[in-house]
């Protein structure tokens, strides 16, 4: 039996922590980029998103990538084609490609898990280097001292 080699080789970080993975302010929510695309040779990629009440993407879909969120910490509305589903912690949500959705956070603070199969790469599109956080705070945003750490 042969074993074909992987085609998308893994060149990033094999194990990290959320107190060293890179921040990023982008729509009112900061990414905290826990297992990133090199990471997994695009295979997949998994942020942990603080969210503000209020905060949540618009309508969008993704051509290529299934995501999938987990709420931590929580309400959160979210749209999914055609379903609505408000959810707490411990609900999940499978977002499968080229499906219009969005969410909108309900609570003050919100922990989202979310992950993309194979790796998005609006993800990396989104996550321009001009809005690193390494305060792990928005610009301008008066979060609370714990959140985000």
């Amino acid at each position: 039996m042969t074993t074909k080699a992987n085609p998308l080789p893994a060149k990033g970080r094999t194990v990290g922590s959320r107190s060293d993975a890179p921040g990023y302010w982008n729509r009112d929510i900061l990414w905290l980029m826990l297992v990133t695309a090199e990471d997994t040779g695009g295979r997949s990629s998994m942020m942990e998103q603080l969210c503000r009440k209020g905060s949540g993407p618009s309508s969008h879909r993704r051509l290529w990538s299934d995501e999938m969120l987990y709420v931590l910490q929580a309400e959160v509305t979210f749209v999914v084609g055609e379903e609505i589903l408000a959810g707490g912690p411990g609900t999940s949500v499978l977002v499968p490609r080229n499906i219009v959705h969005r969410f909108r956070v309900d609570s003050n603070e919100t922990r989202l898990l979310n992950c993309y199969s194979p790796a998005a790469a609006a993800v990396t599109v989104n996550v321009d280097p001009g809005y690193l956080s390494a305060e792990r705070i928005g610009p301008g945003h008066d979060l609370h001292s714990d959140f985000g750490k």
